[in-house]
């Protein structure tokens, strides 16, 4: 059992959304790169239908980026449990 203060939950917090940041930003960046794919796939009318599934995927991807930063923000506001102990396979990884 490993005793979690109230810091440690601060810092698993802020690790957690660190995380979910850095896969906001991969994921704006695909959905960038499908946007300008679908811009030069525009160029070419035989490409027109490519374009309009790049344009689907780049939406899907900046939804799932929303979500997860909702997520992010939601695991880093919501109330912290008590301090008290806290079984170690509870614990945060890494």
């Amino acid at each position: 059992m490993t005793v979690h203060t109230a810091d440690h939950r601060a810092i698993s917090a802020c690790a957690c959304v660190y995380r979910r940041l850095r896969e906001v930003d991969r994921l704006l960046t695909e959905a960038r790169d499908h946007v300008l794919d679908a811009t030069a796939a525009l160029e070419e009318p035989a490409d027109a239908c490519r374009a309009v599934e790049l344009l689907r995927l780049a939406g899907q991807k900046r939804t799932d980026a929303h979500e997860e930063a909702r997520a992010g923000l939601r695991a880093l506001v919501s109330p912290a449990p008590p301090a008290d102990t806290v079984p170690d396979d509870a614990a945060p990884d890494g």
